[in-house]
């Protein structure tokens, strides 16, 4: 029974971790993160699930609240080749210390290895959901054509 605080305390710390994450690390300052749709018929908001089906664009998922393939697609480096490269080399010995250990082939299958890494959070993940005028003018249609 003393482990549950344990195990509920660390779901809350690992909660509170994501939601703290920045969603917009990878949206440019002159973009907007998507993250509702909301249509209006005469100045009333409708919740027809028929007509949000036909919506070119969606947020991203959320789960609790929390877009977590978003934040787990921002893990993933933008260049994990160069980032490789960038921590190999960044203390002096480290690359001597690592070939001394192991051989410059298995050096360069951890550099796969962390490529293959950063392409599997990629894939998990979700990109972020950008606004997009031309998508949102698509759907626009005037009020007297739209038949409920």
């Amino acid at each position: 029974m003393k482990r549950y605080p344990a195990k509920i305390s660390l779901l809350f710390l690992t909660l509170a971790f994501f939601i703290s994450c920045d969603a917009v690390k990878r949206v440019s300052s002159d973009e907007l993160l998507l993250t509702e749709n909301t249509i209006f018929l005469n100045g009333k908001k409708i919740k027809e699930s028929r007509i949000y089906n036909q919506l070119y664009q969606e947020p991203n998922a959320k789960l609790l609240g929390t877009p977590l393939r978003l934040h787990f697609y921002n893990l993933a480096k933008k260049n994990p080749d160069s980032a490789f490269q960038t921590w190999l080399y960044k203390k002096p010995n480290r690359i001597k210390r690592l070939e001394n250990i192991y051989s410059q082939k298995q050096v360069n299958k951890l550099e796969e290895a962390y490529i293959d890494l950063n392409n599997w959070i990629k894939k998990t993940g979700e990109a972020p959901v950008v606004i997009d005028e031309e998508l949102t003018k698509k759907v626009e249609k005037p009020t007297s054509s739209l038949v409920l």
